[in-house]
Protein backbone atom coordinates (compact mmCIF):
# COMPACT_ATOMS: atom_id res chain seq x y z
CA UNK A 1 0.00 0.00 0.00
CA UNK A 2 0.69 3.31 -0.49
CA UNK A 3 2.99 5.76 2.20
CA UNK A 4 0.32 8.33 0.94
CA UNK A 5 -2.39 6.32 2.02
CA UNK A 6 -1.18 5.86 5.98
CA UNK A 7 0.55 9.23 6.28
CA UNK A 8 -1.92 11.40 4.96
CA UNK A 9 -6.09 11.74 6.74
CA UNK A 10 -8.58 11.36 3.75
CA UNK A 11 -9.21 15.04 4.25
CA UNK A 12 -5.41 15.93 3.34
CA UNK A 13 -5.56 13.30 0.50
CA UNK A 14 -8.68 15.48 -1.28
CA UNK A 15 -6.95 18.71 -0.68
CA UNK A 16 -3.65 16.75 -2.09
CA UNK A 17 -5.77 16.05 -5.22
CA UNK A 18 -7.06 19.25 -5.84
CA UNK A 19 -3.49 20.64 -5.23
CA UNK A 20 -2.54 18.08 -7.90
CA UNK A 21 -5.20 20.02 -10.20
CA UNK A 22 -3.52 22.79 -10.39
CA UNK A 23 -5.87 24.64 -7.59
CA UNK A 24 -4.67 27.71 -5.47
CA UNK A 25 -5.59 27.45 -2.03
CA UNK A 26 -8.50 29.70 -2.73
CA UNK A 27 -9.76 26.82 -5.06
CA UNK A 28 -9.32 24.16 -2.17
CA UNK A 29 -11.29 26.49 0.30
CA UNK A 30 -14.26 27.06 -1.85
CA UNK A 31 -14.15 23.14 -2.91
CA UNK A 32 -13.71 21.64 0.67
CA UNK A 33 -15.82 24.07 2.10
CA UNK A 34 -13.17 25.65 4.37
CA UNK A 35 -11.38 28.52 4.96
CA UNK A 36 -7.92 29.86 3.84
CA UNK A 37 -6.18 29.84 7.27
CA UNK A 38 -7.63 25.98 7.25
CA UNK A 39 -6.45 25.18 3.90
CA UNK A 40 -2.92 26.53 4.35
CA UNK A 41 -2.28 24.30 7.50
CA UNK A 42 -3.75 21.45 5.79
CA UNK A 43 -1.37 22.40 2.79
CA UNK A 44 1.70 22.64 5.39
CA UNK A 45 0.71 19.55 7.34
CA UNK A 46 0.65 18.07 3.23
CA UNK A 47 4.55 18.95 2.83
CA UNK A 48 5.18 18.12 6.07
CA UNK A 49 3.82 15.01 6.49
CA UNK A 50 4.92 13.96 2.34
CA UNK A 51 8.83 15.59 2.97
CA UNK A 52 8.22 18.36 0.43
CA UNK A 53 9.00 21.65 0.63
CA UNK A 54 6.45 23.34 -2.56
CA UNK A 55 3.43 22.65 -4.37
CA UNK A 56 6.11 20.54 -7.22
CA UNK A 57 7.01 18.34 -4.64
CA UNK A 58 3.41 16.92 -3.23
CA UNK A 59 2.23 17.02 -6.80
CA UNK A 60 5.29 15.29 -7.93
CA UNK A 61 4.49 12.53 -4.74
CA UNK A 62 1.02 12.33 -5.69
CA UNK A 63 1.58 11.52 -9.53
CA UNK A 64 3.64 8.84 -8.07
CA UNK A 65 1.94 7.22 -5.30
CA UNK A 66 0.12 3.80 -6.30
CA UNK A 67 -3.36 3.29 -7.44
CA UNK A 68 -5.27 4.54 -4.18
CA UNK A 69 -4.24 7.95 -4.27
CA UNK A 70 -5.37 8.13 -8.54
CA UNK A 71 -8.76 6.76 -7.28
CA UNK A 72 -9.14 8.79 -4.37
CA UNK A 73 -8.89 11.79 -6.98
CA UNK A 74 -11.93 10.29 -9.11
CA UNK A 75 -14.01 9.95 -5.94
CA UNK A 76 -12.84 13.43 -5.01
CA UNK A 77 -13.94 14.59 -8.51
CA UNK A 78 -17.24 12.59 -8.47
CA UNK A 79 -17.68 14.29 -4.82
CA UNK A 80 -17.82 18.16 -6.99
CA UNK A 81 -20.48 17.35 -9.31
Amino acid sequence: MSALKHCLTPHERAVLAIIADGRTNKDIAQRMGIGQGGTRLAVHRIYRKLGVRSRRGAIWMYFTGDAFVASHRDAAERGRE
